[in-house]
């Protein structure tokens, strides 16, 4: 690693995101360059964009979670709740969790996964076929 580069651990993030996040598929230490991007090896450039929008989800969560909580106050004056409209809408789209899909963690594909190995059904069958998944038998009868 680099001088300009710092590690992060996933370890830290919020339960909101870790939800969401790469926890437990991705390896344990992401490195981020200069300018705070995730530097990585991904399988395509789907991969890449999602692995930057968990990024900014991380980094914007629990800012947007107390303005969405302001927001939403039934109790609290109106022109309170139009200042949290108006900040909510100034911060970066990428930061919400909607924007964050599942996909698979070795051709990227975004359909057809199992939720359980988050892998798509064709590695799925493939790792079954030979055995390299605990727990996982051809079907005989």
């Amino acid at each position: 690693m680099g001088p300009r580069q710092q590690v992060l651990k996933f370890a830290h993030w919020p339960t909101l995101v870790q939800k969401h996040g790469y926890a437990d598929i991705a390896p344990k230490f992401i490195t981020v360059n200069k300018e705070g991007n995730p530097v990585g090896k991904w399988q395509d450039a789907r991969m890449r964009r999602d692995v930057r929008r968990r990024w900014v989800m991380k980094q914007s969560a629990p800012e947007r979670l107390r303005i969405n909580a302001l927001r939403k106050n039934s109790i609290l004056p109106a022109d309170l709740r139009a200042i949290a409209d108006t900040e909510v809408a100034a911060m970066p789209r990428d930061g919400g969790n909607a924007r964050c899909h599942k996909r698979c963690i070795v051709t990227s594909r975004s359909r057809g996964l199992l939720k359980r190995w988050r892998i798509s059904r064709f590695i799925f069958r493939h790792l079954a076929d030979y055995n390299q998944l605990s727990g996982v038998k051809r079907a005989c009868w």
